[in-house]
């Protein structure tokens, strides 16, 4: 709710993504709510929403104002299954972001492949590897070895060379008195 909107939240509010209530904030605004987000720019009216929050027991965050929130919201990458997250405790927002626009650089919306590509070899390994320490040993040397450089390059039959490779060194080391049978 808000007397005037951004153009974003008004095009949200037009394909009803959210409810849009024109009009200044009231105390009971926070009535039923589980969480509760002051971002005014005002920072009178944002402490009216932090007061009748904190009055109904609700998690609220005042954007930009630690001392007024209860819960802090970090600045968060996604890439599929991969989520990094920046906090810095509200002291800086824009550097969270900032930190986070680095971040989107350094890991590109591939990565979400790469840890679906990487969970498979996980599972192969949980198979081929019964003992934990065996697998943690076969992760170190693949993460060391270039996994995701191949990855990256899509040079799947790299991959799995090396995760052939590996497995057998790993397993040759922890049992080398099978080592014959392995061949």
């Amino acid at each position: 709710m808000s007397p005037t909107v951004t153009l974003g939240l008004q095009e949200l509010a037009e394909r009803g993504e959210i409810t849009l209530v024109p009009r200044a904030f009231v105390p009971t605004d926070v009535d039923g709510a589980f969480l509760v987000v002051g971002a005014t720019g005002d920072a009178d009216v944002n402490y009216q929403v932090h007061q009748a929050a904190e009055m109904r027991g609700l998690l609220v965050n005042i954007v930009d104002t630690p001392d007024l929130s209860n819960f802090i919201v970090p600045a968060c990458l996604h890439r599929g299954d991969l989520t990094i997250a920046i906090s810095t405790a509200g002291k800086s927002p824009a550097l969270a972001r900032r930190i986070r626009e680095d971040l989107e650089e350094l890991y590109p919306p591939e990565y979400a492949d790469y840890l679906a590509e990487i969970a498979a070899i996980r599972a192969e390994l949980r198979l081929a590897l019964a003992s934990h320490q065996i697998r943690q040993e076969a992760w170190h040397r693949l993460m060391h070895a270039g996994l995701l450089s191949f990855l990256q390059n899509g040079e799947i039959a790299e991959v799995q060379r090396l995760v052939r490779r590996i497995t057998r060194e790993v397993l040759d080391n922890a049992f080398p008195e099978k080592q014959a049978d392995r061949g």
